[in-house]
């Protein structure tokens, strides 16, 4: 889709203004989107097709069908990256029942969590006894892993954005791939005032009325707001479109693979990508354990699992 150019731009929202007609009917009715709008300063995105990325589901499989338990299980990010690596997740325990619903959409059958089970680790002995049921028994020689919830031990993204980063996952390379046919790839229809005070931030500035920061291509992301056990998460701005970003996109800058499903409503996949452990984080973990303590080893046979009733 083309992009418009500054004062075309200009022109449709002032005419916006004027008859009231909400943003996303007179872009319709130009055949444009909201992908069409650009930022007044650094509209451009830089040439990222030098960077090295390499996506989780294209890294090498290393660790043989080693079996793994994965508690805190959310919405898949330690699962992902624990196969990209060569492990065989067994079981999932989860206690959300939503991130159990997409776990589930994902393929995952062995789940101890809603709505057969409370998936609690505040009752090991009920998590204890699901286990056995799917034949993990005590000598266990495969992993257990786990991403328990990190608010109450995690640093401000101010905090850590005030100190130099090193040399790193820049965010600008996620924005240079199709999004065409991607799930969870739904955008927001934001009203012309809010459009209007975006395009003028420059990277890495926030918008103070909406709370809302542009994204610095050039830098890591921010975290994504994964929101209250209450309330729904939301993103960040777009780097080089003046809108928040999408579920997808999102997803993609947490290394979540296209094919990866979040259900629920738009809010809570927000929640679940924000709270996530990024699979390429969980890759990363996962090859170093096999080297410590596998590689060399003959493989850990995986036991059979009881299917679900």
């Amino acid at each position: 889709m083309r992009k418009l150019s500054l004062k075309e731009q200009i022109s449709i929202i002032e005419k916006c203004k004027k008859s009231g007609t909400p943003l996303a009917v007179c872009l319709a009715s130009r055949g444009h989107s909201y992908d069409s709008l650009i930022y007044e300063c650094d509209p451009t995105p830089p040439d990222n097709s030098k960077l090295d990325f390499v996506p989780v589901d294209c890294r090498p499989s290393i660790a043989e069908g080693i079996p793994c338990v994965s508690f805190f299980s959310g919405a898949g990010g330690l699962d992902i990256g624990f196969e990209c690596a060569g492990f065989k997740t067994l079981v999932d325990v989860e206690i959300n029942p939503m991130f159990c619903d997409t776990l589930r959409a994902n393929g995952h059958k062995n789940i101890i969590g809603p709505p057969f089970n409370l998936g609690d680790v505040n009752d090991p002995d009920a998590v204890i006894s699901a286990l056995e049921a799917f034949g993990i028994s005590q000598n266990f020689s495969g992993v257990f892993h786990g991403g328990p919830p990190c608010q109450s031990f995690s640093i401000a993204a101010n905090q850590r954005f005030s100190k130099p980063l090193g040399k790193c996952f820049p965010s600008g390379c996620v924005f240079t791939s199709s999004l065409d046919g991607v799930p969870n790839h739904v955008t927001r229809e934001h009203n012309v005032k809010s459009i209007e005070r975006y395009m003028r931030l420059g990277f890495g500035k926030r918008d103070k009325l909406g709370r809302v920061d542009r994204l610095d291509p050039f830098r890591p992301s921010k975290t994504i707001i994964a929101g209250g056990t209450g309330g729904g998460g939301r993103s960040h701005l777009h780097p080089y479109i003046p809108r928040t970003m999408s579920v997808r996109e999102c997803a993609r800058l947490q290394t979540f693979p296209d094919k990866h499903f979040f259900t629920g409503p738009v809010a809570r996949q927000f929640t679940q990508v924000g709270n996530a452990v990024p699979p390429v984080l969980a890759y990363e973990i996962a090859c170093a354990i096999y080297k410590t303590i596998y590689q060399g080893q003959k493989s850990a046979k995986i036991k059979p699992v009881v299917p679900v009733s």
